[in-house]
């Protein structure tokens, strides 16, 4: 015991020992959030490198509030690794287009131009049957990226109705194509 403290003294090589353990530790979760950002949500590994940097930043500030701090860091960076892809929307895409995916696929059947158009004019038509609140759930769902949690926060309403929310929008976006592509499809093979 040192005389001045009720704790115990610690030798220099314990000191060095734990903060390799905890250097180890921050290495770890820090290559995790950098496979999360890169692989996950495709971000650049440069632009990678610095989001980790940014959440690990927030963290040291905001470390005696933080109660897990791996949960703390691994959802930052996924918020960070979203908050990227909005910002950049403007400039560039996020997702490769339909067309360019299923071309690309080889197991995919080939579909014929009326068919193609057949099922975008339905999507187009879907979209306009449904009403604006699950026009806009859907494009900050799919489009944007947005989790359930952040359309909650945006709409100013809980966790869970949000969650319901997209849920509830799906389905109608769902029924409402179904109904539309079979009877597009229906009409085109009566020609």
């Amino acid at each position: 015991m040192n005389e001045h403290s009720s704790r115990p003294a610690t030798s220099p090589s314990q000191t060095t020992g734990a903060s390799a353990r905890a250097d180890a530790g921050v290495d770890g979760l820090a290559t995790l959030m950098l496979a999360i950002a890169v692989g996950k949500y495709r971000v650049p590994r440069a632009d990678a490198e610095s989001l980790v940097q940014d959440v690990f930043a927030t963290y040291l500030v905001q470390q005696d509030e933080v109660r897990a701090p791996r949960a703390y860091l691994i959802g930052g960076i996924c918020q960070a690794s979203r908050a990227y892809w909005r910002k950049r929307e403007a400039s560039e895409r996020l997702f490769v287009p339909l067309d360019v995916q299923l071309a690309a696929d080889p197991l995919v059947p080939r579909r014929s131009v009326e068919e193609q158009v057949s099922d975008r004019l339905a999507l187009a038509a879907t979209l306009t049957k449904l009403n604006a609140r699950c026009r806009h759930v859907l494009r900050m769902f799919f489009i944007e990226g947005f989790s359930a949690t952040e359309i909650g926060t945006s709409l100013e309403t809980t966790q869970a109705y949000a969650f319901r929310l997209v849920h509830i929008c799906r389905d109608k976006a769902r029924r409402i194509y179904i109904q539309l592509s079979s009877g597009a499809r229906h009409e085109a093979s009566k020609r």
